[in-house]
């Protein structure tokens, strides 16, 4: 949350709504927390790895020229700018009560568009109420960051490396058991351990349950690796949870490894100029 202003990250710890241009953002509710999923990937997305040419415009931008050229060139669309839209439907709810697709049907049904260009996005402009509202790519830009952080979403760093961060996820996926994902048993188990019915956490905040999990998380591998040292267990890098209350500070990125793992533990002898020998490099030749 380095990006995020004192005071809005203080209404992001509280769960408080909030107010920034005339417009008012809340917390998106777990009821609401398939179609949060849904939207998620437009809010977490690493612009760095978008085509060059996107590059340099504003995320919300991107995505619409992208979806744009692509649908006139017979492609499919990515459904990005969707589905940036379907989370500031969330995040203002935006009649909320109506079904969502007539939600999200009415807030996309005035984009403004550049005259001289029909893939320059200006504007999204809808009702609230009595007014017109609207947001512009520049505004989105700037509401992306505390948007993630008020509902449980990691952003990536802006100078992170595209295929670095993509290694890492598939190296997770790779080592990760395969799970259902199914959020109603998250629900229910977070409801057990915490003693309250899943309709009560319905009306939480994705935030909250998701703090909440994590310290159930914390509490029974706090235990269990505990034991587990106690029985003389080690661990590489350490106690993976060695405080009941704080997480473990991450220290390097698992997509990078040591060349004593990379060559399985062989020494490996280089050459002067850098090569090692044996590589199919003639060297007979000074």
């Amino acid at each position: 949350m380095q990006e995020i202003p004192f005071h809005i990250r203080e209404k992001i710890m509280s769960y408080e709504p909030i107010e920034m241009d005339g417009l008012v953002f809340y917390p998106i509710l777990v009821r609401e927390l398939t179609h949060c999923r849904t939207a998620q990937p437009a809010i977490d997305f690493l612009q760095q790895s978008l085509p060059v040419r996107y590059l340099s415009m504003p995320i919300l931008s991107a995505y619409y020229a992208m979806d744009f050229e692509n649908e006139q060139n017979g492609k499919p669309a990515s459904g990005l700018f969707y589905r940036a839209l379907l989370f500031l439907v969330l995040s203002l709810r935006y009649r909320i009560g109506e079904p969502l697709e007539d939600r999200l049907s009415a807030f996309a049904s005035c984009i403004k568009v550049s005259t001289q260009d029909p893939t320059d996005l200006k504007a999204i402009e809808f009702e609230l109420g009595e007014e017109t509202k609207r947001i512009t790519p520049i505004q989105f830009q700037r509401y992306r960051p505390f948007l993630a952080a008020q509902n449980g979403i990691e952003l990536v760093s802006e100078d992170a490396n595209p295929e670095l961060v993509e290694a890492e996820r598939d190296i997770a996926e790779q080592n990760g058991p395969e799970l259902e994902g199914d959020p109603q048993t998250m629900i229910s188990s977070v409801a057990a351990f915490s003693n309250v019915d899943e309709v009560e956490i319905y009306e939480w905040p994705i935030l909250k349950l998701k703090r909440r999990k994590e310290a159930w998380e914390r509490a029974f591998g706090f235990l269990l690796y505990g034991f587990a040292e106690c029985n003389g267990a080690k661990f590489k890098g350490g106690n993976p949870v060695p405080s009941l209350f704080y997480n473990r500070a991450r220290r390097e990125s698992n997509s990078l490894i040591s060349m004593d793992s990379f060559t399985k533990g062989q020494q490996v002898s280089v050459s002067p100029g850098g090569i090692p020998p044996g590589t199919g490099t003639d060297q007979t030749n000074p």
